[in-house]
């Protein structure tokens, strides 16, 4: 009986479902895995569901989020998107469309009943197995570069992809645009554990040694949004953990300030400068190592460094964005010719392809608009664009206005925790990757953001503001309201037959 027990408690937990969904994203990110491990992502898919609509019926931990009658109106906006775009695009969107609302309903929105110290064990878990995901990946990728591991494999969406060094960037498993992004998530996440649970030196080691291994990838894979948001976000946190620490110790407020300005100041200009030599240096290990002529009979050994910096900084044309100004234009074009619902997000590259140079549709196609906001407006229209920009500066006016963690060292976790969905609204700026799509980034980026906006909601109901807690529940869940005057009435009608028997 215990173990039917546990088996039925695995089945209807949250978080299991959570974790299974996590790793098969992730390991969806790379697309030579995904063509083995695709499919198992749609067991995630309905194992959601089943938790869904039984909470639909029995927890009802949706009704109780204040985002969650948002988040189910832009849904509603967006499948009028995807119905007005046609049925040929209708498979692809509905499978699209199923993804969103897994991601939206399970990932983002959590059951407010929850404890904190419940919900922090759940970060400190999914975490720990995203932050070993993710070195697994860096690492893999990683020996592929040390040993010259080169080899070019066609998606079955006729993509090329590859595994070595092309046009100066590491690819390893996957995209540098998509292992740089992983890589600075995997670095937030390693300082966000140290703060959030008491650590011993052995895992202070291990997650001091990923934030490395994942610079190292970084610089290899030469991705300037990723590396520039990284230092945004690390100057920032950086600022933070010293004030605090330097006023627990009781140091002048001018001292304090001075240090806890210039030190973030000084380490990312320090990493800024040496950048350039430590790609240098790590460009010439794979020919030092002279492994390379196993794997490549007959070949001759290369001599030199294996990369050198990327030459797109400025193009002949002077665009620094490396062609998305134009792919941004001609999603301009197409949002004013359907401004109201938008084209959906499949239906998205065939309506812009038009307004598009030829040498720039294959971008449009691997990557979308490459700028997540224009994206909800062009996809979504300007309905879907109002209600989630709504959604955004009621989550912004959550975080850091109402319900913000104060300022103390017991809670500087809690704000590496919303510098990651700072740090995709920073990064997203140049990428179109958190909605419209099921992926990694999607999946990290509700997560997170709905961890942070639980804290917030429970410092909240500290100060009796809360959805639950100290009473409230009965004014802001409005099903429990109509369940109460259901049950009155009952009681009133049984107890008026009683009496007049």
């Amino acid at each position: 009986m215990q173990v039917v027990k546990k088996l039925t408690n695995v089945v209807w937990s949250r978080e299991g479902c959570i974790g299974l969904f996590l790793l098969l994203m992730l390991l969806s990110s790379s697309p030579l895995l995904q063509m083995y491990v695709g499919p198992f992502t749609k067991v995630a898919l309905l194992w959601g569901g089943v938790i869904l609509i039984k909470d639909l019926f029995c927890g009802r931990a949706l009704y109780k989020n204040r985002f969650s009658w948002i988040l189910a109106l832009f849904c509603c906006s967006y499948g009028i998107s995807i119905l007005l775009a046609g049925s040929g695009y209708l498979p692809a969107n509905a499978t699209q469309f199923c993804y969103m609302i897994l991601i939206f309903f399970l990932l983002f929105s959590n059951p407010l009943q929850d404890s904190v110290s419940k919900k922090k064990d759940e970060v400190w878990q999914l975490t720990n197995l995203m932050i070993a995901g993710m070195a697994f990946m860096t690492l893999s990728s990683l020996i592929l570069y040390l040993f010259m591991i080169d080899y070019v494999y066609i998606t079955p969406a006729g993509e090329v992809m590859h595994t070595g060094i092309q046009f100066d960037r590491l690819w390893g498993l996957y995209n540098p645009n998509t292992g740089s992004t992983l890589c600075v998530l995997s670095i937030i996440l390693s300082i966000m554990q140290i703060q959030l649970r008491p650590c011993g030196k052995l895992l202070k080691t291990i997650y001091a040694a990923n934030m490395v291994l994942q610079y190292i990838y970084l610089l290899l894979s030469q991705s300037r949004t990723a590396r520039y948001a990284l230092y945004i976000v690390l100057a920032v946190l950086i600022f933070l953990i010293l004030a605090l620490r330097l006023k627990n110790k009781g140091w002048h407020w001018l001292r304090t300030a001075i240090v806890s300005v210039l030190c973030p100041f000084v380490v990312v200009a320090l990493l800024y400068a040496t950048q350039p030599y430590i790609i240098k240096g790590l460009a010439v290990i794979p020919t030092a190592m002279q492994q390379q002529t196993i794997f490549k009979p007959g070949g001759t050994p290369q001599k030199g460094p294996v990369l050198s910096e990327r030459e797109d900084i400025v193009k002949e044309d002077g665009d620094v964005t490396n062609g998305r100004t134009d792919i941004w234009k001609a999603g301009y074009r197409t949002f004013k010719k359907y401004p109201v619902f938008g084209v959906s997000r499949e239906a998205l590259s065939d309506q812009t392809a038009k307004y598009l140079d030829e040498d720039r549709q294959p971008n449009l196609v691997r990557g979308g608009l490459h700028n997540i906001y224009l994206s909800v407006l062009v996809c979504s229209g300007a309905a879907g664009f109002v209600i989630l920009g709504f959604f955004a500066l009621k989550a912004a006016w959550l975080l850091f206005i109402k319900g913000h963690p104060k300022l103390h060292c017991g809670r500087l976790w809690q704000w590496t925790l919303v510098a990651i969905p700072v740090y995709f609204a920073i990064v997203e700026m140049f990428e179109a990757r958190i909605l419209f799509k099921a992926s990694i980034f999607s999946a990290m980026f509700w997560l997170y953001l709905g961890y942070a906006v639980f804290f917030a909601e429970k410092d909240l109901e500290k100060q009796g503001k809360g959805i639950v807690g100290d009473g409230l529940l009965a004014q802001s869940d409005w099903l429990s309201r109509l369940e109460r005057r259901l049950l009155q009435k009952k009681a009133w009608k049984t107890k008026e037959r009683m009496e007049h028997v």
